[in-house]
């Protein structure tokens, strides 16, 4: 559409230079104009105008109400009642309002600032970019996370800071009422609030996401990101907050994160312990560190003592482990966790994988096919696996359903779909047409302890998925052994 169309319609002329230097407008006018370039970009000009003045009819039908109110507290109640009547409010709108509107308030109190309005815009610079900003996923869900997690770690420190304040352990149908308490406490000051704010977000993106580096520690939380185990963001973040006062090393936190990961991926398979407890474990391991004054290596021995206790047992996670590893929700990712960190007991340091590097490309691989039913695939490969299955159709396929997602049958490759439902042969000795590189059950099989057994077998059925189950299964024990010196656990590399 002509730029100059519209202007033409409504009898405006635009001043380029004008509208540059007011650049919100500008951005405003380029916004609608593309939009309505969108919306009549394929129709002749008759018809563009047309449309145009069809929007325009539709504009000159809305009305626009001004309410003025006596002070700030009036506009809040206003915001929040003309809100309810749309769309609903987070949790995290609802306390930016009432954390922005005391700021202001503080702000113009203030004797000697000059420059209040640059005070104003650098504290709303901080919630947009470094509170709220360190949230990826903008959901209620997420949100109250976030704010649950900040508010439970930092909790005891605010008590110190404000003990007039009664600030309760913040669950969700109490947060709004906690962070309420503080924003509006006599003595609180709002900036030094938001400064609590923005150090907490930061601690919480890295535990969470992991989006930067801290000097607080260089341990990477990815592991725990991998089984789940985010929900500990509660103690973690308090563990960074006071790493210097609990004389926690990199070290201390590297072993933190193992016990977190044992009590998850065993957590993962039996559903122990249950989603509703998680948050009571770590809030109350906080207070337990402060009622016995835990430092160091005291707080990794009693959290691995607490972890335990709460946890499924060997026994019960050896029982999971033999059932079909895809019943239960994150399956794949819980199994290609265990299956990474049993390759890479058995490999050195240059050699190790990263099944979660999107560039490497590994994926889990069904030994025994997912699909073997040679009436429904043109490759007559599938008569191999019914012959090695015992020679019926129908038996080799009541065997598949049994023993395709059971953990003897699965390994790690970088070629899934080359591999599909070749014989079992073919998928050991497969190579690249190209190349003749290995893209096989070889590729690993030499060193990692993955595949080794796989490829040393010349048949595969229910006798070698169930010997080679165990096998794992007590690899995976060993791995994820609540041993009091984990500087041994090989395989929790973090």
């Amino acid at each position: 559409m002509n730029f100059f169309l519209i202007g033409e319609i409504f009898d405006v002329t635009f001043n380029h230079k004008e509208l540059n230097k007011k650049g919100n407008v500008f951005k405003a006018f380029e916004f609608f104009q593309k939009c309505l370039n969108e919306y009549t970009k394929k129709l002749p000009q008759i018809e563009q105008a047309k449309k145009i003045f069809e929007v325009y009819t539709k504009i000159r039908d809305i009305q626009l109400v001004r309410i003025v109110v006596e002070n700030r507290d009036a506009a809040n109640v206003l915001f929040a009642a003309l809100n309810d009547r749309g769309k609903k409010l987070t949790a995290l709108d609802l306390i930016k309002n009432q954390i922005l509107a005391k700021l202001s308030d503080e702000i113009e109190k203030l004797e000697n600032a000059t420059n209040k309005k640059e005070i104003l815009k650098k504290y709303f610079g901080y919630w947009n970019r470094n509170i709220a900003g360190k949230i990826t996923k903008d959901n209620n869900t997420e949100q109250e996370r976030f704010l649950r997690q900040i508010y439970n770690a930092y909790r005891k420190m605010w008590l110190e800071q404000y003990p007039e304040l009664k600030l309760e352990v913040a669950e969700r149908a109490n947060l709004l009422t906690m962070y309420e308490t503080i924003i509006n406490g006599e003595n609180v000051s709002i900036r030094d609030f938001i400064d609590d704010l923005k150090q907490a977000a930061i601690f919480y993106s890295h535990v969470q996401y992991q989006d930067e580096l801290l000097a607080e520690t260089k341990v990477s939380f990815a592991d725990l990101r991998h089984v789940d185990g985010t929900t500990s963001g509660t103690l973690l973040i308090y563990l960074l907050k006071n790493k210097g006062a609990l004389q926690l090393t990199d070290k201390n936190f590297e072993n933190i994160c193992a016990l977190l990961c044992n009590l998850f991926i065993r957590r993962l398979f039996t559903g122990k312990p249950r989603s509703n407890d998680l948050d009571d474990i770590f809030i109350n391991f906080i207070a337990e560190i402060e009622k016995n004054s835990y430092t160091g290596k005291e707080i990794e021995e009693n959290l691995r003592e607490t972890l335990k206790a709460a946890s499924a047992d060997d026994e019960s996670f050896a029982k999971a482990l033999r059932e079909n590893v895809y019943k239960g929700g994150a399956s794949d990712d819980k199994t290609r966790f265990i299956l990474e960190k049993i390759a890479n007991a058995h490999l050195g340091a240059n050699d190790k994988i990263d099944v979660w590097n999107k560039k490497q490309k590994w994926t889990i691989e069904h030994i025994l096919p997912q699909t073997i039913n040679a009436k429904k695939q043109t490759e007559k490969l599938d008569d191999d696996w019914i012959k090695m299955l015992g020679g019926e159709e129908a038996k080799a396929l009541e065997i598949q359903r049994e023993y395709v997602h059971k953990l003897g049958n699965l390994t790690l490759t970088k070629y899934n779909s080359a591999l599909s439902n070749k014989t079992f042969t073919a998928k050991k000795e497969a190579t690249d047409k190209k190349t003749n590189a290995p893209i096989g059950l070889k590729i690993l099989s030499d060193t990692d302890g993955l595949n080794s057994y796989v490829f040393a077998q010349k048949v595969w059925t229910p006798k070698q998925i169930e010997e080679r189950t165990e096998n794992l299964i007590e690899e995976i024990i060993k791995i994820f052994a609540w041993k009091k010196n984990l500087s041994n656990q090989k395989a929790a590399h973090f």
